[in-house]
């Protein structure tokens, strides 16, 4: 187990435990933001409130020799839903 660093965006600072191993990791990932998500990683205890306000966007970056996810962009959750295609 290792752990991965989210930079910048709304999850700037929260470090995520995986079970994979880096080389397995998504290139890609995408978080929904909502008032108890960011309470949540800030450390606080989950208070089931707060609808989805936007999508965070996060890339893989290797620059410094560990797996990181920097933020990329954000949308809201409507565009979000109207970019979907499945």
């Amino acid at each position: 187990m290792f752990i991965v660093e989210f930079v910048g965006g709304p999850y700037d600072g929260h470090q995520q435990s995986c079970l994979m191993s880096p080389s397995q990791l998504p290139s890609d990932v995408i978080w929904f933001v909502c008032e108890d998500g960011l309470r949540l990683v800030g450390g606080g205890v989950h208070q089931k409130r707060g609808a989805f306000t936007s999508v965070a966007l996060y890339g893989i970056d290797w620059e410094t020799g560990t797996a990181r996810y920097r933020f990329a962009d954000a949308i809201s959750v409507k565009g979000y839903e109207a970019k979907r295609t499945f």
